[in-house]
């Protein structure tokens, strides 16, 4: 069972055709097409910025990211992850070829690392992607009903819901039942298990023997983790303006 992501669809070939805009970007994101303009613009660094030619021991970062995003969109035993590896294989070599080809064997230290893991396709489970935006849009009716119209919510943040600085200057006494009015929302909306407003992890009220409290409650920063913690139903995926 693979997600079915919203711009590409989850079966080969994967058509770029007709696709502007946004939409284009989207698609391009969520394929090997994205590190290889990553190499290319490196490549560009390296050649306009002359590093290694000035004397001193240049450092260039790069950050490819097709492995992450094809994974969790659709999964890392899908075909996709699988093409998308054998073209990341074939771009590393080449970059190194080039580098070899510029600086000459040896002079160049090459270190990789991995960012983390994805969970597997739920292999004949239901599964199912929420769009993330129906999290925000439920939290934000949530509180112009009880409280009134305001700016109160900044973008879900990972699964974290922070409200603007603003409102926790002009409204300090409300961030409680604010916290309170989120996660009675987001509970609503298919595909949450959780929704645990911070002043529950603050004052120490919830369950240390479930595994999923305690680790929400290990997790949590004051003054850097958001107003509510959210988890979702398991085999269930967030992406931004995705459809379930």
């Amino acid at each position: 069972v693979e997600l079915n992501y919203p711009v590409l669809g989850n079966t080969f070939p994967h058509s770029f055709d007709g696709l502007e805009g946004k939409r284009l970007y989207a698609a391009i994101s969520v394929s090997p097409y994205a590190d290889e303009l990553t190499i290319a613009f490196a490549k560009a660094a390296i050649e306009n910025e002359a590093l290694g030619r000035r004397g001193a021991t240049d450092l260039l970062m790069l950050n490819l990211s097709s492995t992450d995003i094809i994974g969790h969109a659709f999964g890392p035993e899908s075909r996709e992850q699988e093409d998308n590896l054998l073209r990341l294989d074939a771009q590393l070599a080449g970059f190194f070829d080039y580098l070899d080809q510029r600086y000459g064997e040896g002079r160049v230290l090459v270190a990789l690392s991995a960012d983390h893991g994805v969970d597997g396709n739920p292999d004949g489970k239901p599964a199912k992607v929420i769009n993330t935006s129906n999290l925000v849009n439920a939290a934000k009716a949530a509180l112009e009903e009880q409280f009134g119209p305001d700016d109160y919510l900044l973008p879900l943040r990972e699964a974290h819901f922070p409200p603007t600085p603003s409102i926790r200057e002009k409204r300090p006494n409300d961030i409680v039942a604010m916290q309170d009015a989120i996660a009675a929302a987001v509970l609503k909306v298919d595909g949450i298990a959780f929704a645990v407003p911070a002043h529950k992890i603050l004052d120490g009220s919830l369950d240390a023997e479930n595994p999923i409290m305690d680790r929400i409650t290990r997790s949590y920063r004051p003054g850097i983790s958001g107003d509510v913690f959210v988890v979702l139903d398991p085999y269930t995926r967030p992406y931004a303006g995705a459809t379930a």
